[in-house]
């Protein structure tokens, strides 16, 4: 923040659940929290801090203590058209580095330059493939909110505004601004199943063969996306071509081995079971005695 003071900040929702359920634990506690974190809706939002009220006024003022604008999709900057809750993009960049967390810091470097490196011609190599200007992963979440929007009633008021009636409340949309109540439009880029019923109405009505594309943000189009891959990173040749070190020499910081053996293995979360592992005996699943299996069990199999 203090080289960009305008910055969107978010906070993974997963690790203020985790924090949360150290005290404050429940299934219901669990999907209120999970329902407020995930809604693009203002007051669906509230709703849900006001039932967790209910439950325990103490897990109200801990959620409360934390701006929305970090963990909750209704406060999120629209424009980065972005609806990710959790930190998983940073988890799965953390578990591609696998061994090389432990090497020297320019062999980790050099592992995650080669990795960027081939990972951007590869994208740039199979956005090429694509048959539309609609991304995959984009196309993906249109059919999935397809689906929802069949149970929809659709309410046509003019100006290409709509009302949508659901199965629990009614929600009003505006096509010609491409905002719509329940907020994740704005927030994702994505017609939502809502817009996506306005839509389907509106194109019907008055015939128009106009694309779905004018209603995604351009942002998560195929440009936008070949855009972001349009440079690469050159190779660089190996450290043992390269050239004296001219100047003071750069000594590495002082070495202070810590005590007990490197942990290598991420801390897991209190509410996370613990990773399986392979047992050192064999348990028979027919008498449940160990030492062998039910193939060679010698007691009968009892129904």
């Amino acid at each position: 923040m203090m080289y960009w003071p305008k910055a969107s900040v978010r906070f993974c929702a997963r690790y203020i659940y985790a924090n949360l359920s150290t005290k404050y634990s429940g299934q219901k506690m669990r999907k209120l929290f999970w329902k407020a974190s995930k809604t693009g809706d203002k007051h669906e939002f509230k709703k849900c801090l006001e039932d967790i009220s209910t439950i325990n006024p103490e897990a109200m003022a801990y959620l409360a203590a934390i701006e929305p604008c970090h963990w909750s999709r209704h406060a999120f900057d629209n424009s980065i058209k972005c609806d990710h809750v959790t930190n998983n993009m940073t988890e799965a960049f953390n578990s591609m580095l696998k061994d090389f967390r432990a090497r020297t810091y320019l062999g980790l470097m050099e592992y995650v330059r080669r990795m960027v490196m081939s990972r951007f011609q590869l994208r740039k190599e199979e956005c090429s493939r694509w048959g539309n200007d609609i991304p995959p992963a984009v196309s993906k979440k249109i059919k999935e909110n397809s689906v929802e929007c069949r149970i929809l009633r659709t309410l046509h008021s003019g100006q290409a505004k709509y009302e949508m009636l659901g199965l629990n409340r009614a929600y009003t949309t505006n096509l010609n601004d491409k905002t719509f109540e329940c907020g994740q439009w704005q927030v994702s880029g994505v017609p939502c199943s809502h817009a996506l019923a306005g839509i389907r109405h509106h194109f019907g009505v008055n015939g128009n063969q106009s694309s779905l594309e004018e209603f995604i943000d351009p942002a998560l189009s195929k440009a936008a996306y070949l855009r972001t891959y349009n440079y690469m990173i050159h190779p660089i040749p190996d450290l043992c071509v390269w050239g004296d070190h001219v100047g003071a020499p750069i000594q590495p910081p002082p070495l202070r081995r810590k005590p007990r053996r490197p942990k290598l293995l991420r801390k897991r979360e209190s509410t996370k079971k613990p990773k399986a592992t392979r047992s050192g005996s064999v348990v028979c699943g027919n008498c449940k005695l160990p030492g062998h299996n039910s193939r060679t069990c010698k007691i009968e199999a009892t129904l």
